[in-house]
């Protein structure tokens, strides 16, 4: 008896370790962002599809979109066809509500033939509800609508929808983070270095999360040539370089990784 009990508590403590094993390899918002990047490089070179890698850690010359308004399916169609890989749409609105059109522009965005698309958020730090509360709000929405994502964009930007205090404004961030972890999703930032260190302070590091960072310079030029380094990233996944114009009838701002 005393051997069984002994045998069953091995057994137990054995799947605790491996529970936890399991827990510690599952893969990092960067991690996904990387393969999933590396896994369409693959398939465009499948396909004879070229695209432009001529800096060394610059990026891979696949360029995509990113949306505050809607577009069709067949907008996407010729956003595909004017070379334009992925797309990634605004799904939460600065008002602190979830963004309506988001369901059917990501519907239209995969019929449309893009090969990855994600959601970004556009958060209210003055809002009642949490950073987390509004991460979970536009996961469950769009979830519940049927909707269909990749990872979910975080966008930190706009010093009036911010709080003045770097301390106020780093626990609404990490509730943001926190928040996606609880949705169970992936999660990247988009943010500029002047505004990262003004309203979170500049020698705030947040790389021990391990998320992709996406980062905006409107000089026209889809490089990194211009990056430098915040927040605990080194190096970017992304590069905003063009702000708002229309292509396609599509209202769209154009990036590159």
């Amino acid at each position: 008896k005393k051997m069984t009990t002994l045998m069953i508590v091995t057994i137990m403590l054995c799947m605790i370790i491996m529970f936890v094993h399991a827990e510690e390899r599952k893969e990092t918002s960067l991690e996904f962002f990387e393969r999933r990047r590396a896994e369409m490089m693959a398939d465009m070179r499948k396909n004879g599809i070229a695209f432009n890698n001529k800096t060394v850690g610059g990026p891979a010359g696949i360029h995509g979109v990113d949306l505050s308004q809607p577009c069709s399916k067949a907008g996407f169609q010729c956003l595909r066809n004017n070379g334009f890989r992925y797309a990634i749409v605004r799904c939460f609105l600065s008002t602190g509500h979830v963004d309506s059109n988001c369901p059917a522009s990501l519907g239209h965005a995969w019929e449309g033939g893009m090969a990855h698309v994600d959601a970004y958020l556009f958060p209210c730090p003055h809002c009642s509800s949490s950073g987390a509360t509004q991460v979970k709000e536009m996961v469950n929405f769009i979830r519940s609508h049927g909707g269909k994502f990749g990872m979910i964009w975080l966008d930190v930007e706009g010093a009036q929808y911010w709080h003045s205090s770097s301390s106020q404004n780093r626990a609404f961030f990490l509730s943001l983070v926190e928040g996606a972890h609880e949705a169970g999703v992936h999660v990247g930032v988009y943010a500029q270095k002047w505004f990262w260190e003004q309203t979170f302070g500049g020698n705030w590091d947040v790389s021990k999360y391990k998320m992709p960072i996406w980062y905006a310079h409107y000089d026209n030029n889809p490089s990194y040539s211009d990056w430098s380094p915040f927040g605990g990233w080194h190096s970017p996944s992304m590069k905003q370089y063009h702000g708002t114009t229309n292509i396609c009838s599509c209202g769209i701002d154009k990036n590159v990784y």
